[in-house]
């Protein structure tokens, strides 16, 4: 959760985490809602009232000046989640909206960000722990943790609150945003929330405003998850449907991932519950797409795996999501891909269980992800050497081409000896045979991570082998550079291709190394690998090398393909038909768009054709 606030009150009615009750140990159900931002998209999940509104991604829970200051002054807002929460199957355990009058009968938990002090406050900078009333039942200054909710510039937190229900803890944390959760609370509190809250109930937040100093209460992105816990012989009826569809589920990954014996396994929830301390935060790897990742340490042999949980609210796209990722990674084994350990289906949530790659992904060693050092210029060439390797196992040594359509640095995983392993298999998908091509019928957009897209993509919709080597043109520019393949910080150029595609017309190609290094690099081979990823990265597909061509110029046995000084202009369809395309039935009409250098390059006859083969 994200917040954004400048002085006097926010209050944040009680996110959970975890719930419980007294006889519980494992989760039986899950909840989950991850929003990076608000609008029209998602309004219908939420309930506004007084002045609360969402505008320009955010949920404003009190209202923006419209430029006159004035127009802030006293006002209050509250956003809850539409719907009830059933926190537990007896007794009261839940969150409610906010009432401040101090009565039994309010039935709210909720956590405050204070930046008014009243008599009954430590100062105006802290957090407290509210239960049916303003007044903090606990509360601890943010002064001294260097904190300020309000301070003379914008600045956006992330605010983590948990509760485990078998402890009966409740724990807040605190950091600007892009910060990990700290390992020290700035709260924390014995609580049992059953004593003060309702067995059905809202979760949200609420604000207020009061004269003559004002405020804009934002926020910005809300995760949430909860856990409902099993009750030894209750609810039988539920457990047998909850059983007969992990039969059903069961059925179609044997009929649908073909897991053979002595590879993927079906692993037990709990031993993935107790692996993950919970599913804990502080225990998260990464968020994408579809879920989210965490490390896990097995019970008993200690061996660290990464569990991938899936996430989205529709059970069915999760369930299609799973298998597909699934039916791909099982069958694939190469040295240079992240290794699947096995599966858990338990009750709606759906775990893949994956090698623990212990350095991380390539981006944080590109950007200074979480403190770890910047990768050396011999790892680098190392690195993309295994990554090659992989590309070529997809697309020609396996039984059956895969592309793997979301090949970038995020999604390169570094092991123990920072060997490459490409992972993330979510959007891969296995072309059919007699076939060049994978068509993605119902997508709303082509897939994928923008500045790894292959331009003709926005046109067919579809994956090719072709595609994919764009993506790795891409990723070896960005190795190399240093820079994000969508740069921000390059005078006149969005994309890093189109910069590095003019420094080699000015014959300066040597310059887009990453000056990080300090000119420690072997100049032949920085030279190989920028032509390389331009080959790569050519707007016509045709002109790309392919996979086996690549992992060739990598080891030095063949020579750089030849690039031209201009980057040529897109042209789609292509003048003449190239390997990947089998129909382009649906394609858009014909489209030019010129390059930033203007040149256009002659129509292409058969025998202009370059073949890197």
């Amino acid at each position: 959760m994200w917040l954004f606030c400048k002085s006097l009150l926010v209050v944040v009615v009680l996110l959970l985490t975890g719930t419980s009750a007294a006889n519980a140990a494992f989760p039986s159900d899950n909840i989950s809602h991850s929003y990076s931002s608000f609008g029209p998209e998602n309004r219908n999940d939420f309930n506004f009232s007084a002045d609360a509104n969402d505008n320009q991604g955010a949920l404003q829970i009190t209202p923006d000046s419209i430029n006159t200051p004035s127009y802030i002054l006293n006002k209050s807002g509250r956003v809850l989640l539409s719907r009830t929460f059933r926190l537990c199957h007896g007794g009261y355990l839940g969150l409610t909206n906010s009432t401040v009058d101090g009565k039994p009968s309010n039935r709210i938990v909720a956590v405050e960000l204070d930046t008014v002090k009243q008599f009954y406050d430590p100062d105006d900078n802290h957090i407290g722990l509210n239960i049916n009333s303003v007044v903090s039942n606990l509360s601890a200054s943010l002064t001294p943790l260097g904190i300020q909710i309000a301070p003379q510039g914008a600045v956006n937190y992330t605010v983590w609150i948990s509760y485990d229900g078998v402890s009966k803890q409740m724990r807040v944390d605190m950091a600007e945003q892009g910060n990990p959760r700290p390992t020290k609370p700035v709260l924390e509190a014995e609580l049992d929330l059953s004593h003060y809250v309702n067995q059905d109930s809202y979760m949200g937040f609420a604000a207020s405003t009061g004269s003559p100093d004002y405020q804009l209460n934002c926020v910005l992105a809300w995760d949430l998850v909860v856990q409902d816990l099993e009750y030894g012989d209750k609810n039988k009826k539920r457990e047998v449907l909850e059983e007969e569809e992990n039969e059903s589920l069961s059925k179609r990954v044997g009929r649908d991932a073909e897991v053979p014996t002595g590879h993927a396994k079906e692993f037990d929830y709990k031993e993935l519950w107790r692996a993950t301390n919970g599913f804990d935060e502080r225990m998260k790897l990464g968020q994408g797409g579809f879920g989210i990742v965490y490390k896990g340490v097995l019970a008993g042999e200690g061996a660290e795996i990464a569990v991938k949980r899936f996430s989205r609210e529709d059970n069915m796209n999760s369930q299609d999501d799973f298998l597909k990722e699934l039916t791909i990674i099982n069958r694939l084994r190469h040295k240079h891909l992240v290794r699947l350990l096995g599966w858990c289906h338990k009750r709606g949530i759906l775990l893949l269980v994956y090698d623990y790659m212990p350095n991380g992904s390539l981006d944080q060693h590109l950007y200074d992800g979480g403190g770890r050092p910047l990768l050396p210029w011999n790892l680098r060439v190392h690195v993309l050497s295994g990554l090659a390797s992989s590309l070529h196992y997809l697309h020609n040594e396996y039984d059956e081409c895969v592309v793997h359509r979301d090949i970038k640095s995020s999604n390169v995983m570094l092991d123990a000896s920072f060997n490459a392993r490409l992972g993330d298999f979510g959007l891969a998908r296995v072309v059919d045979t007699g076939k060049t091509s994978y068509a993605e019928l119902e997508v709303a957009g082509f897939p994928g991570t923008r500045g790894y897209i292959a331009p003709e993509c926005f046109h067919t919709n579809r994956a090719t082998r072709e595609s994919d080597v764009f993506a790795f043109g891409a990723l070896v520019l960005e190795v190399v550079a240093g820079r994000r393949p969508c740069c921000t910080d390059l005078p006149d150029f969005h994309l890093l291709l189109d910069w590095v595609w003019t420094l080699h017309r000015d014959g300066a190609l040597l310059r887009a190394v990453d000056a990080r290094l300090s000119g420690e690099f072997v100049v032949d081979e920085a030279r190989r690998l920028l032509l390389l990823g331009l080959a790569c990265s050519h707007p016509l597909p045709g002109e790309r090398p392919k996979a086996a061509s690549i992992v060739q110029i990598l080891l030095g046995s063949v020579e750089p393909p030849s690039v031209p000084l201009f980057k040529p202009a897109f042209m789609w369809p292509v003048a003449v038909p190239f390997i990947g395309v089998a129909d382009l039935t649906g394609a858009r009409a014909w489209t030019l768009n010129a390059s930033s250098s203007g040149w256009t390059p002659p129509l292409v006859t058969s025998e202009d054709v370059v073949s890197y083969d």
